[in-house]
């Protein structure tokens, strides 16, 4: 079914990470932020689907947080020793699995089948601080996006940072 479009594709990523500073000052906790973290993007960015993972608090799994309107099966929380969490750290780059080696996405998705089954990403951002991985970002997205999937990556870089 997919999330409405915005009007027009707001470029100006400042802007948004002000508008998330101000979201994030007005609530209590930076948790009930990860409760409304898909919907708020959602509005700002040109998506058909974003679900946030955040490190939990043990620090042992990725918590999933998806758009509050999608009527998505649960998913299991994806470990640390997930294919795709591994390669996250290691490579610390945007996954456009439009452009990945089809062997290369069937080995991301081996340890983790529902995620790829159920969100069917074309985009995964990863969110660093201090070059420890906290988090990502998938994305279903049309293709137009991919012209500006560095400066998103950008943007989810300093979020993340500001988040964590």
């Amino acid at each position: 079914m997919g999330l409405p479009q915005p009007d027009m594709f707001k470029k100006d990523y400042n802007k948004l990470l002000e508008k998330s500073l101000e979201e994030l000052e007005i609530l209590n906790y930076s948790e009930q932020f990860l409760e409304i973290f898909p919907d708020f993007f959602a509005k700002h960015l040109p998506v058909t689907r974003i679900s946030l993972f955040m490190l939990d608090k043990s620090k042992t799994f990725f918590e999933h947080f998806s758009h509050k309107g999608e009527s998505l099966p649960r998913l299991e929380p994806v470990d640390w020793n997930s294919n795709l969490v591994i390669y996250l750290k290691n490579s610390a780059k945007t996954i456009d699995f439009k452009e990945e080696k089809p062997s290369r996405v069937r080995f991301l998705a081996k340890s983790n089948p529902d995620f790829f089954d159920i969100l069917s990403p074309d985009l995964v951002f990863p969110l660093f601080s201090l070059k420890k991985l906290y988090g990502f970002v998938a994305v279903s997205a049309p293709d137009k996006i991919r012209k500006e999937t560095d400066a998103i990556a950008s943007f989810f870089k300093v979020f993340g940072n500001i988040l964590v």
